[in-house]
């Protein structure tokens, strides 16, 4: 699995270096195994302003978003998420979890990991 990270998602609007905006949209052209982290898109609409000058505009903002999430599933922040940083050891997560798995999913479901 393969978390976006702010940067790609911006330059893969930014054309002021067509090289790096190229090289953004091959990195977010493939369903592959990436995901979409929920802070990410947060920061990817808040930062998307540095393209202001360029016409890129907040509704165009939302409309990348959305094409970004018709490729990537978003994934959220789940109760307990802040413990796994401080686990010594992460146990093996099911691939169906709330951590890895669909939007849905994280809704119901959450990982508890015990220190």
């Amino acid at each position: 699995m393969v978390a976006l990270d702010t940067k790609v998602l911006i330059y893969a609007c930014d054309k002021a270096d067509p090289e790096r905006q190229q090289i953004a949209l091959d990195l977010v052209s493939g369903p592959g195994d990436g995901v979409l982290l929920w802070q990410v898109a947060c920061e990817f609409v808040a930062a998307s302003r540095k393209l202001k000058s360029q016409g890129f505009t907040n509704v165009d903002a939302w409309n990348r978003l959305a094409d970004y999430l018709a490729i990537f599933p978003l994934i959220l922040p789940v109760a307990g998420a802040q413990r796994l940083r401080r686990s010594p050891a992460l146990p093996n997560i099911p691939q169906n979890s709330a951590l890895t798995g669909n939007v849905e999913d994280t809704f119901d479901r959450s990982v508890d990991i015990e220190p």
